[in-house]
């Protein structure tokens, strides 16, 4: 039981660093300056990072780290949890594990999961909307007096994966909103002045 308690700790304690960690990102760096670390993130070329901390996170990892940061940035009163996992000082380490969302959100009255894949073939349809799909069926049954829905985000969408978020609309009745990189930039730029979760 004692060995019990003391990973439980463990568990509290980073995630406790990880949203501070995901904070003092979001205070110290610019809107721009995480936009076009996304941008560098997402991009074929073989040009990375000059950011020292960023450029030592492998790509998905950065890009579910970046993607945190850009929300708690643009959406004030949005509470933001990322999966990633940490190391004692609360930087991504690796990606969120398998049976959860990347990333968790929490507003007055919707809790939107988000999930990032720098995928872009037709393997970004199978490997990811099952699993997405689950996660927002149990999303739904945990929080029944919220709007639950996922937004979904790559470099690009495949045209099988809007074909599974609408396939997963009709047959479960969740939502999935799918948004390229540039997509989600533009929506986030446009919602600068307010203060809840508007992306869908």
């Amino acid at each position: 039981s004692n060995i019990l308690t003391i990973q439980e700790k463990i568990k509290e304690d980073l995630n406790d660093i990880r949203v501070k960690t995901l904070n003092e990102w979001a205070i110290n760096y610019t809107k721009g300056d995480i936009i076009k670390e996304l941008q560098i993130t997402c991009s074929k070329s073989k040009n990375d990072s000059k950011n020292p901390v960023l450029r030592l996170i492998d790509k998905p990892t950065r890009f579910e780290f970046l993607v945190s940061i850009a929300l708690k940035q643009h959406f004030r009163e949005l509470h933001v949890y990322p999966n990633y996992h940490v190391d004692d000082e609360g930087l991504p380490t690796f990606t969120a594990s398998g049976g959860i969302a990347d990333i968790e959100c929490f507003a007055t009255d919707n809790n939107p999961l988000v999930e990032v894949t720098l995928m872009s073939s037709r393997t970004q349809a199978t490997n990811e909307m099952p699993a997405i799909t689950r996660h927002l069926q149990e999303a739904k049954e945990k929080y029944p007096d919220k709007f639950v829905f996922s937004v979904f985000i790559a470099p690009t969408i495949h045209a099988d994966t809007k074909y599974m978020a609408g396939y997963s609309k009709f047959q479960y009745d969740v939502d999935i909103l799918t948004y390229t990189l540039k997509e989600f930039i533009k929506n986030i730029g446009e919602s600068l002045q307010k203060s809840y979760f508007c992306m869908y």
